[in-house]
């Protein structure tokens, strides 16, 4: 029985690890006749929830690949529990090398 509870406590700190430091990328592409012409094949990078993680430039350079025409950037820059501005703007300066943020 310990075992098994061993090997969930195991997997479950895995998990919350990689929650917590993986970089995931998604691809969505969006289709309504509302949306006007100009904004045609334009290329929207959304960034989030970076909770004031340090990717280094790993993340810089997943969203420098797909050469975006923007880069929206939403949810918690900043965690409040850990305020460190400076990776926050590191992050965003980095961002503003490759397309309007």
């Amino acid at each position: 029985m310990w075992k098994k509870i061993l090997i969930t406590i195991v997997l479950l700190i895995g998990y919350i690890y990689w929650g917590t430091n993986a970089l995931e990328v998604n691809y969505f592409t969006l289709v309504d006749e509302e949306i006007p012409s100009e904004f045609s094949g334009m290329k929207i990078a959304h960034v989030s929830d970076l909770h004031n993680k340090d990717f280094g430039s790993a993340m810089i350079d997943k969203v420098a690949v797909e050469e975006p025409d923007l880069i929206a950037v939403t949810g918690d820059l900043i965690d409040s529990n850990f305020p460190d501005t400076a990776i926050a703007l590191e992050a965003i300066e980095g961002l503003r090398a490759i397309a309007p943020v």
